[in-house]
């Protein structure tokens, strides 16, 4: 498996040549364990969505295989497409996420507003990039499709105890759908100006007044 030294480097390297940034801080999905089955650890999905600036259509297979520094052929063999790489990243991500939600003791709603701004905010510089394309509505609509079926495995005081699906969905939805909201504005006008544990309190805030009217 790579180091962690060297996947920064590998990084850096790739973002810098695409995009002429000289950072890039989503790395840590990088390191995680696995990949190809062939023990390839370099995976296609692991080249960061800095890569996607350049327009998705834009890129050919060839030209990410050689950045992943993999053959062509490993990467028909496990993606059918580049838009797969994007929606691979973006699922490993929200799977994270999820893992937070799941280890994290949930006492109060706050704790939950909290935690989602503090872990989408760690990956600010890639989702910008992803939402100056226009895709960064996808980690929305996956969000959707994986968080029902993870709902009873995450303990918090305001979830339901029975088995109605269609108010959980509802209940997803209104949830997650408006912290997304918050994000993305804060990502589109604030995030080089306010600091995250801002828009902690902002969103608090509004909750606040509208749970008092």
């Amino acid at each position: 498996m790579l180091q962690k030294q060297e996947v920064k480097k590998y990084w850096h390297s790739l973002t810098k040549s695409v995009t002429g940034k000289e950072k890039y801080h989503g790395i840590s999905n990088a390191t995680m364990a696995g990949g190809f089955p062939n023990g390839t650890t370099r995976r296609v999905e692991d080249t960061p969505p800095d890569h996607f600036k350049k327009s998705l259509q834009n890129i050919s297979i060839a030209e990410l295989s050689e950045h992943a520094q993999i053959a062509r052929r490993t990467f028909y063999r496990y993606y059918h497409s580049k838009e797969e790489v994007l929606t691979n990243y973006l699922d490993r991500l929200i799977q994270d996420y999820i893992i937070e939600l799941q280890t994290e003791k949930l006492i109060n709603f706050d704790d939950l507003v909290n935690l989602f701004f503090q872990y989408w905010s760690q990956y600010t510089e890639p989702l910008k990039i992803l939402q100056d394309a226009n895709l960064l509505v996808l980690i929305l609509q996956r969000s959707y499709d994986k968080l029902p079926a993870t709902y009873t495995t995450v303990m918090a005081p305001w979830h339901i105890t029975n088995s109605d699906q269609r108010q959980i969905n509802y209940d997803i939805r209104f949830i997650t759908g408006g912290l997304y909201n918050i994000f993305d504005e804060w990502l589109k006008t604030d995030h080089q100006t306010m600091p995250v544990n801002e828009l902690v309190t902002t969103a608090l805030n509004t909750i606040k007044r509208m749970k008092d009217s």
